[in-house]
């Protein structure tokens, strides 16, 4: 991960440069990252990104994590709309994610033939991230189906890690051309009606 010197910078820097990171990997595949090309677009020297970052990889996590971050925060956009039901965001957002330029660059970029396939080991570590915690606390107070609130927050961050890790699998499939979109989301909303009628039947079995 980043040096201390690149922890000191301010945060609108921070995402400056983990932006320009991910742009070059748009255009380029991993193994041939320029990064003088990389400093330029973020405003700093080349120097600088040798001081703050100890090889590529580390570059390339930094930049995954704040795509990560960036992808949940659209996330709760999405809940807000969908008036708190949970099961409907998820839908909205792979429906959402799965549009033409409204990808983003997390999905289309690490499941793109363009060489950049190998990098999809690096796509689960959000999970032990502090901040993937945070935002499943909040999804918990925020959501307004009955059913996830009578079974409690630690239930529920189970729940939360399958449903995000099939929602992944889905943006997968469609970006590997392994299946249509229309495919792809009846088998989600099929997925998630399963869980959400497993946690009603849950539910009014405790009553």
């Amino acid at each position: 991960m980043p040096t201390e010197r690149f922890e000191k910078l301010p945060e609108y820097k921070k995402q400056r440069i983990g932006r320009a990171i991910m742009e070059e990997l748009r255009e380029t595949s991993y193994h041939q990252l320029h990064l003088t090309k990389i400093a330029r677009t973020a405003s700093v020297s080349r120097a600088s990104l040798y001081c703050y970052f100890k090889n590529k990889d580390d570059m390339l996590l930094f930049s995954l994590f704040l795509s990560h971050m960036e992808f949940f925060d659209g996330l709760k956009g999405y809940l807000a709309e969908c008036g708190g039901n949970f099961w409907k965001m998820l839908e909205l957002g792979l429906e959402r994610y799965l549009a033409p330029n409204e990808s983003g660059d997390i999905c289309g970029l690490f499941y793109s033939p363009e060489g950049n396939r190998d990098l999809a080991r690096y796509f689960p570590l959000y999970m032990g991230e502090k901040w993937f915690q945070d935002h499943k606390d909040w999804s918990y107070v925020n959501c307004t189906n009955q059913e996830i609130k009578h079974s409690g927050p630690e239930m529920f961050d189970t729940i939360q890690e399958v449903c995000y890790g099939s929602l992944f699998i889905s943006l997968q499939l469609f970006f590997t051309g392994r299946m249509k979109k229309k495919d792809i989301m009846e088998k989600f909303s099929q997925k998630l009606s399963y869980l959400e009628n497993s946690m009603r039947q849950l539910d009014i079995s405790d009553k």
